[in-house]
């Protein structure tokens, strides 16, 4: 069995940031981290203090780039994504990622019908910080994110966490942060049982 773990969220939830924030947590990246299979580029990290098996998270994170991980992946790529969890390679514990690209309910369908254990996490911070965060992310790219986009992302994030058991996890302090990153380390690495039972909905 591999658990995999898929975090989505509001846009500007720092769904990038916890994501960076949990791979230090298992360990950071290792030189020459960087694996493809055709499409899919992804990371194989290899925790330490553990006799369990590596993590893969899909997406790019290398370097400080605000706008990483999965959202530097091709449009096309959840194909090439679905190959991978259905045929992992050999020694894999673990598959993490997170944002709009792979946070999709035909992804997350095709996980369930391969019988792994998956966990949907859905980040939530307080409205006065998300807009905040809004704001700014468009002086950085220096345009107005689209209210229609937003409300789109929004409802489809909604009507993730309502059909594949979403767990409402709120990052507005690093004490939140550090509990949920803590917990999720332990189920990635099976120091918690891997079921295919779903956790509580929290959302």
């Amino acid at each position: 069995m591999v658990n995999i773990l898929a975090i989505a969220g509001y846009p500007c939830t720092g769904k990038t940031t916890f994501m960076r924030e949990l791979i230090e947590a298992l360990g950071g990246l290792p030189d020459r981290s960087e694996r493809k299979r055709s499409l899919l580029e992804y990371h194989l990290i290899h925790p330490t203090a553990t006799t369990h098996g590596d993590v893969v998270v899909f997406g790019k994170y290398s370097g400080d780039d605000t706008f990483g991980g999965t959202d530097k992946l091709s449009m096309a790529v959840e194909a090439d994504a679905e190959d991978f969890i259905s045929r992992p390679p050999a020694g894999i514990n673990a598959v993490m990622f997170e944002g709009d690209r792979l946070a999709t309910a035909a992804f997350l369908r095709h996980i369930n019908s391969t019988k792994q254990p998956l966990r949907l996490i859905v980040l939530k911070i307080e409205d006065a910080l998300l807009k905040e965060r809004r704001a700014d992310r468009e002086f950085a790219v220096g345009k107005s994110q689209d209210a229609t986009w937003l409300k789109g992302r929004e409802s489809k994030v909604d009507t993730l966490a309502q059909n594949f058991f979403g767990e409402l996890k709120y990052i507005d302090t690093e004490e939140q942060i550090t509990l949920h990153i803590e917990e999720l380390k332990k189920w990635l690495l099976g120091a918690s049982p891997a079921t295919t039972k779903k956790p509580g909905r929290l959302f």
